[in-house]
């Protein structure tokens, strides 16, 4: 892998401290996988930095074979955390102490399909205790580091690998009500609006990134109107209900794509239909149901074309 050109690192630097004083960790880091050498090579650090870490280090790198978590983290794409309650393999407790971190969690970045690298957060005894309950955050991140690198390295002049994309990304339109506590932060590769006492927030997410999108909704005590795809047509009658409560709606999905036994995997009460080459589901669904229902969606490979909450 050759050196890593300004051009990609700048940017790179820039987001990952945004990232992680959202987080609130003390130290995130950004690192390559370099096939040849089959090891993680770290491009940039920020925060506060343990002894031997620098912002942008010429040699910092961590072989695989040594390095059993973020091996599996590599070939496998298991996200990991390691603190005094989950002291997880031995080269990596080391490193967090030698690095004077009390905790530490990493989750791979995928682009075009590959992992291209690990995204690391580390705290110290006074940042964020990094437990496996942080995970899908710290994951969620990666995928945002991913689609900036997508886009970073879409110009030939600044390549570190072949030229890249992330694949089956689409844009949704959530209209989302109740506690939003920090949610719009997340939100940076997107926009957020208000209309009419709703938070109206258009990102660019994977199946998955939308099924944690729902999850962090579940925890704000936010009810979810409605998600849509606005490069798409919207079915007819979309419209944005005035209830403001938080009991089980009955919602309308309108889904294409893989859906192979989709109806077995749902507990809920619900209705199935087709029309044509999508798939209509009515259901009625709490706020835990919908986020349920977008995992098995992920889990089918199936295409999310409109959610509307009907009452």
């Amino acid at each position: 892998m050759r050196p890593a050109p300004a051009a990609v690192l700048d940017p790179l630097e820039d987001f990952a401290e945004h990232v992680r004083a959202e987080l609130g960790v003390c130290t995130l880091a950004i690192s390559a996988f370099d096939g040849t050498g089959n090891e993680l090579r770290t491009l940039v650090n920020t925060g506060v930095l343990g002894p031997g870490e620098e912002p942008r280090p010429a040699y910092e790198r961590y072989p695989l074979r040594l390095f059993p978590a973020a091996a599996a983290l590599v070939h496998e794409r298991s996200p990991y955390a390691v603190s005094a309650a989950e002291p997880g393999d031995p080269a990596s407790h080391t490193l967090a102490v030698a690095l004077m971190k009390t905790s530490q969690s990493a989750a791979p970045i995928v682009v075009d399909g590959e992992v291209w690298g690990e995204l690391w957060a580390g705290s110290t005894a006074d940042g964020l205790p990094l437990t496996t309950s942080e995970l899908p955050l710290i994951t969620w991140s990666a995928g945002r580091v991913a689609r900036l690198l997508s886009d970073l390295l879409a110009d030939d002049s600044t390549q570190l690998f072949a030229p890249s994309t992330v694949p089956q990304l689409r844009k949704y339109e959530l209209w989302i009500d109740g506690r939003l506590g920090s949610l719009t932060s997340m939100f940076v590769a997107g926009s957020t609006r208000f209309v009419d006492g709703f938070t109206v927030a258009t990102v660019v997410l994977d199946r998955r990134e939308l099924v944690t999108v729902l999850l962090r909704l579940h925890a704000l005590r936010a009810s979810l109107a409605a998600v849509r795809m606005p490069e798409r047509d919207a079915p007819d009658g979309l419209h944005m209900p005035a209830a403001r409560t938080t009991a089980s709606h009955v919602y309308e999905l309108r889904i294409g794509g893989r859906v192979d036994e989709l109806d077995l995997q749902l507990s809920w009460d619900c209705s199935i239909g087709r029309a044509g080459r999508v798939t209509l589901l009515t259901a009625l669904l709490d706020r835990g149901g919908v986020a349920g229902l977008l995992q098995a969606l992920a889990d089918a490979e199936a295409d999310l074309l409109a959610l509307q909450r009907l009452s």
